[in-house]
C-alpha cells in the first residue's frame, strides 16, 4: 500500500503487508519527486492550458502509481526482506495508529506505527489515499489498529 512518506516527503515508501511483518519498500528520489506531484485523482481544471500542464507534470507519478503495486506482488518474499528495505515484526508492534489530519487545516493524515519498546514509525499519506490504505490495515492487522 502506499505511497507514504518520512523525513518531511523526501523519502517514499510503499509498505507491503504480511501476516507476520510490515517491509517498507524505500523509493529511490526520482520516483519519490514523481509520486509527490501526484494523485489518483485529477482536479477539474477548465482552462486547456493549465489542464495540459497539470497533465505533463502529474503523469509520470499517475503511472508508476500503477505500476509499483502489481510490481511489489510479483517480488519473492524472501527478496522483500532483504536489505535495504525495512522490516517490522509484527511481534514487536503495540499498535497501528491512523490520523485522518482533519483536525488542523494544514495536517497530512499518516500511520503511526508504534512498537513494543516505545518507538513511533511515523508515514506521512495523502488525504486521498488515506480511506483506502486504511482499510487495508484494518483487514489485515484488526486486532492492531485504532
Amino acid at each position: 500500500m502506499g505511497p507514504t512518506f518520512t523525513a518531511f516527503g523526501f523519502k517514499c515508501w510503499y509498505l507491503v503487508c504480511f501476516q507476520d511483518a510490515i517491509v517498507g519498500v524505500r523509493q529511490n528520489f526520482l520516483k519519490t519527486a514523481a509520486l509527490a506531484y501526484s494523485t489518483d485523482n485529477r482536479p477539474k481544471l477548465y482552462a486547456f492550458y493549465h489542464r495540459l500542464f497539470w497533465d505533463l507534470l502529474t503523469y509520470p507519478g499517475r503511472r508508476l502509481r500503477k505500476q509499483i503495486p502489481p510490481t511489489l506482488q510479483t517480488v519473492p518474499d524472501s527478496q522483500l526482506r532483504s536489505t535495504p528495505n525495512v522490516v517490522i515484526p509484527i511481534s514487536q508492534v503495540r499498535s497501528l495508529v491512523m490520523k485522518s489530519g482533519n483536525l488542523a487545516r494544514y495536517s497530512t493524515p499518516e500511520i503511526n506505527i508504534e512498537m513494543n519498546t516505545g518507538k513511533k514509525l511515523i508515514y506521512g499519506i495523502w488525504g486521498g489515499d488515506f480511506e483506502r490504505v486504511c482499510g487495508q490495515l484494518w483487514q489485515t492487522y484488526p486486532q492492531l489498529c485504532k
